[in-house]
């Protein structure tokens, strides 16, 4: 189980520091690098005085697809120099259409990667999530402040005995086989609090983990996401591993979740998959 094809969803604000971690992950895990740098155009003027705004409407679309193009080509660029197999290509198109584009680029990659720049743009995200998630039905790797550390890191496993929990578990093996120790996390866990999590701890093993410990918390008030955070940062976790949307996306919407709460403002790299 590997990562050999690496996606990653930009925008033409990416920065050194992210291009560098984008750059180091696809050296650690030997990998084919893909980066999509994406654009969103503004509709099309309507209305009585659509002929008088359409050209200045046209002249704004020239220029931040010129832009799109001009970063594609310096990217190409580094990565030549990088030394690393990779293609760098352009998504400008409608924001209601960029969730068919990504899910449609993201097909046949082993996972998707996201840095600062795009997580600042809420509408972006949540379009390049929905691709990823639902359209290609890829995981994707968050990473707030382009810090993801790969040699020897401390993985948080935030369980939930749910199907979403387990493919993120399944998914993220190449990186849990990287660990120094992998600290497995239930909030609020109803079963036997002696033996938590029976099954998730064998299927470890069985792929060679074993510095692994349980710790199980009470939210006491808190939220979820709250809770799950401040564990994260009491171990010093490098990567935290999560089901994305065990409830549904309209439920998660209307009334929130743990994924919502945990997309709009991650605290350090965030694998999630579902």
């Amino acid at each position: 189980m590997t990562f050999a094809a690496l996606l990653h969803v930009c925008t033409v604000e990416i920065g050194e520091a992210q291009f560098r971690s984008v750059l180091a992950v696809a050296r650690t895990l030997r990998a084919h690098l893909s980066i999509v740098v994406v654009g969103t155009a503004a509709l099309p003027p309507v209305g009585a005085h659509m002929e008088s705004v359409s050209a200045p409407w046209m002249e704004e679309r020239r220029k931040q697809q010129a832009g799109i193009e001009n970063k594609v080509s310096q990217l190409e660029k580094r990565l030549r120099e990088g030394g690393v197999p990779h293609d760098v290509q352009n998504a400008y198109t409608e924001v209601f259409t960029i969730d068919n584009e990504i899910g449609y680029l993201a097909r046949l990659s082993d996972i998707v990667l996201i840095g600062p720049d795009l997580l600042s743009d809420q509408e972006m995200l949540g379009a390049v999530l929905d691709g990823s998630w639902f359209h290609a039905e890829v995981p994707v790797l968050l990473d707030p402040g382009a810090s993801l550390k790969l040699e020897k890191p401390v993985v948080m496993i935030a369980w939930s005995d749910t199907a979403e929990s387990a493919s993120a578990v399944r998914a993220s093996i190449p990186f849990l086989n990287l660990a120094k120790s992998v600290h497995v996390v239930l909030v609020d866990q109803d079963g036997d609090p002696n033996d938590p999590a029976p099954k998730l701890m064998a299927y470890l093993f069985r792929h060679g983990i074993a510095d692994i410990s349980i710790d199980v918390l009470a939210s006491d008030g808190r939220t979820v996401s709250e809770t799950l955070e401040g564990h994260a940062k009491s171990i010093n976790a490098d990567l935290v591993v999560m089901g994305a949307y065990g409830h549904t996306r309209l439920r998660e919407r209307l009334f929130g979740g743990v994924t919502r709460s945990t997309v709009k403002r991650p605290g350090r790299p965030i694998f999630m998959a579902r």
